[in-house]
């Protein structure tokens, strides 16, 4: 079951590399950020972004190792306030920046708060979680 949940996350971000790279070679490709909400790139890239996400919080749930150092029980407790705290910061990254920028869609650029001193907070916060 976690090769089949590791091959489909991968085979997620590989599709959504891949998109980004063509929209950087072809002049008449777009991908992200999308032209619009209802636009086939908006759709297809959140959801192999979730099919991905998923995939991984599956994975750091089920799979901590062949054989773990310390106890499961001990090791939930670790890994459950990290995973509270990380979507925590994330979401408020992310309401902070507005729910159309957070969606790729256009509505300016964000030079406030803590988008004064890195473009993407989010990910800080998902590196130091």
């Amino acid at each position: 079951m976690t090769q089949v949940v590791f091959v489909i996350s991968l085979l997620s971000i590989f599709i959504i590399i891949v998109a980004s790279l063509l929209a950087i070679a072809l002049e008449n490709f777009e991908f992200f950020p999308p032209p619009n909400k209802s636009a086939w790139q908006y759709c297809l890239f959140w959801t192999l972004f979730r099919v991905m996400f998923f995939g991984l919080i599956f994975l750091s749930f089920s799979t901590f190792g062949p054989e773990p150092l310390i106890s499961n029980h001990v090791r939930y407790l670790l890994w459950l306030p990290l995973l509270i705290l990380g979507f925590g910061a994330a979401t408020y990254l992310s309401n902070e920046l507005g729910w159309k920028n957070a969606h790729g869609e256009k509505g300016g650029l964000m030079v406030t708060g803590w988008y004064r001193w890195s473009r993407n907070p989010v990910y800080v916060v998902s590196c130091v979680a």
